[in-house]
């Protein structure tokens, strides 16, 4: 999307925040810092990385723990509304963007979507436990800029439209939100194809959202919500266990449908039946367990669900262009 010449345009910063801290004695602080707010030893200990995905847009990964209850208090320096998408991986904490709005409970069960007028939040962590979590900040022209074109939920098309205001909420983390936060971090790339790489990932993720807001607003079209929610649950009880998943008959009993309605209704949101899916998300995973390098051929078949390696290297091969042997060995 080209830049429009009525807005500003802001430079791309190394790391857009500014933080500051305080604990629940009143010890704080003396001065806001830009970037990574520095913290005593006896506070925490943390390690925080930030990736630009373009148009002041990024993602913050943030690892480490804290050793007493503390209060961080930051602003992302983006021009204008922001989409923040916070997943805690590990650890919990409650978040506030305003002295005036609900705390926002986050945890490796929910994770956090808000839609913002402005950027600045209170994040109250709590003490001795590992904090392992993924912030994304899409700006208001990043995110229509990705979705151009498309139907989305009602506070999102608002936000789109210029009606900001606040809204925020905490879904379920699936396990395919895990899994795409999971794969931003293992990225197999370097230079321009790593770029490339984390903003599919960050695409799958915005995916996720999207799909957990549908029906949240009272004039979305909630059949529909509900219909895919229960596409996605079954999504997710695959995705639990890839090798050995319960037939489409005892999940689509789960979802309170028949196997045809939950074929039909795959179809309808991912493109493909349950069995389609499985086989897909099979091979693609035994592609990375391959270029792992760290179990035989014999041995992915196997942990994949396949009774017989031929079989395995026979749909391997039919996805890939080349059977498993030959994929590892690459080109020459």
């Amino acid at each position: 999307m080209a830049n429009d010449p009525a807005l500003p345009q802001v430079p791309e910063l190394a790391f857009p925040l500014e933080a500051s801290w305080q604990l629940p004695n009143g010890m704080r602080t003396t001065d806001v810092s830009l970037g990574p707010v520095p913290l005593p030893d006896d506070v925490a200990a943390l390690n925080v990385d930030y990736q630009s995905i373009g148009n002041q847009s990024g993602v913050f990964d943030v690892r480490g723990q804290f050793f007493t209850p503390v209060t961080i208090n930051s602003r992302v320096l983006v021009d204008g509304p922001i989409l923040v998408l916070r997943l805690a991986m590990t650890g919990s904490s409650a978040l506030q963007h305003s002295m005036n709005s609900d705390l926002l409970e986050e945890s490796p069960e929910r994770y956090s979507v808000s839609l913002l007028d402005t950027s600045g939040c209170q994040v109250h962590h709590r003490p001795e436990a590992l904090t392992d979590n993924l912030v994304i900040i899409l700006s208001s022209e990043r995110l229509r800029g990705m979705l151009e074109g498309s139907r989305v939920p009602g506070p999102v098309k608002r936000f789109l439209d210029g009606s900001v205001g606040r809204f925020a909420a905490t879904p379920r983390l699936s396990a395919a939100m895990r899994r795409a936060a999971s794969e931003y971090r293992g990225n197999p790339y370097t230079d321009g194809m790593a770029a490339l790489y984390r903003q599919g990932r960050v695409c799958d993720m915005l995916a996720e959202v999207l799909g957990d807001l549908v029906g949240v607003d009272e004039n979305e079209q909630r059949d529909l919500g509900i219909d895919r929610r229960k596409a996605m649950a079954v999504r997710d009880l695959l995705l639990s266990d890839l090798a050995n998943p319960p037939s489409v008959e005892t999940m689509a009993g789960q979802v309170g449908l028949s196997q045809r309605r939950l074929n039909s209704l795959f179809r309808d949101t991912f493109g493909v039946t349950v069995f389609e899916w499985l086989v897909a998300q099979r091979l693609d995973l035994s592609r990375d367990l391959l270029c792992d390098g760290d179990l035989t051929i014999k041995e992915i078949a196997h942990r994949l669900g396949y009774s017989h390696q031929n079989n395995f290297s026979k749909a391997f091969a039919l996805r890939f262009g080349n059977p498993p042997g030959k994929f590892r060995r690459g080109p020459g």
